[in-house]
């Protein structure tokens, strides 16, 4: 992937359909120009052509549902001045009369004309002032995924992740990929949190115990072994502890570490690799306890 090519901008701020614009640009043109022409507007509009000896027009109600729509999606999107020359096409065309026909002197028609090319012209002025940015499909499922994009299972066991997930997964879609490691290993940090709960290791207090070398060799392993020498293990919760003990250590050798340098830069591959394994990580723990390490080993 090329990006230095890529636009980049702040999406929450903007959440932005193409579509939309271009059925905004569309609309108006369409209005603008038939207004002039005297044509009938296809999907909704004048119903009878505005000629320039005409002294009253009718509008149908889908005209208005048209203008509505564009008002609400200008205040959605922020674009004040396309929505100020609205108002002004709305005050030229209210009220309308209770058969439905506006009147109109022959000046006014040139009136609304003006309105509509400068509701056009704003539009194209907006367009210079917004950054848009193209997510592909796949990007997209990263972006906005339908459902928990680590299972609905680690979303109700591990709601305090969530952030991490959402914001590791549009790391992903905007291609930044060494980010989405960071938010990656700090979900990871939650699950070892949580797995030391379970052992009913309390959490540390001091900085050097923070540590996830010293959590996993000074804290964990004795625990684990005790555990195993006192035979209180519940039914196949030794292999599973040895497991998700195994998949730590390996995360903090093969990621977790590097990460914290500023020598790892991740590429898509990478980055893709490590959220799929760390996928499949959280929905294993998930599967035992939930954040607090409930149910107890």
């Amino acid at each position: 992937m090329n990006l230095s090519k890529r636009l980049w901008t702040l999406w929450d701020m903007l959440n932005f359909n193409g579509y939309r614009w271009i059925e905004i640009a569309r609309t108006v043109d369409l209005m603008r120009r038939n207004d002039v022409l005297g044509y009938s507007i296809p999907f909704g509009g004048l119903k009878h052509p505005a000629k320039a000896h005409a002294t009253s027009m009718r509008m149908s109600s889908d005209y208005f549902d048209d203008i509505r729509l564009l008002r609400n999606t200008l205040v959605e999107m922020g674009l004040r001045g396309p929505l100020a020359s609205l108002e002004r096409l709305e005050a030229k065309i209210n009220p309308v009369g209770s058969d439905g026909l506006i009147p109109f002197e022959e000046a006014e028609i040139g009136n609304l004309t003006s309105a509509l090319v400068e509701l056009d012209g704003r539009l194209v002025d907006e367009m210079k002032y917004h950054i848009f940015l193209s997510l592909s499909p796949k990007e997209r499922d990263y972006f906005e995924p339908k459902e928990p994009i680590f299972g609905l299972i680690v979303d109700r066991q591990f709601s305090t992740a969530s952030f991490e997930i959402d914001e590791a997964s549009k790391c992903m879609a905007l291609g930044r990929y060494t980010a989405c490691g960071f938010h990656l290993m700090r979900c990871a940090e939650l699950a070892l949190r949580a797995f030391a709960r379970c052992l009913n290791i309390p959490d540390p207090t001091k900085p050097a115990e923070r540590n996830w070398g010293f959590i996993l060799e000074q804290s964990l392993k004795p625990k684990m072994d005790a555990m195993t020498k006192a035979s209180v293990w519940k039914t196949d919760d030794k292999q599973f502890f040895s497991e998700i003990y195994g998949s730590v250590d390996a995360v903090r050798s093969a990621w977790r570490n590097p990460t914290m340098h500023v020598e790892k830069i991740y590429t898509e591959a990478e980055a893709e690799l490590v959220f799929w394994a760390m996928k499949g990580f959280m929905q294993k723990i998930a599967s035992r306890m939930d954040e607090q390490g409930l149910p107890l080993a």
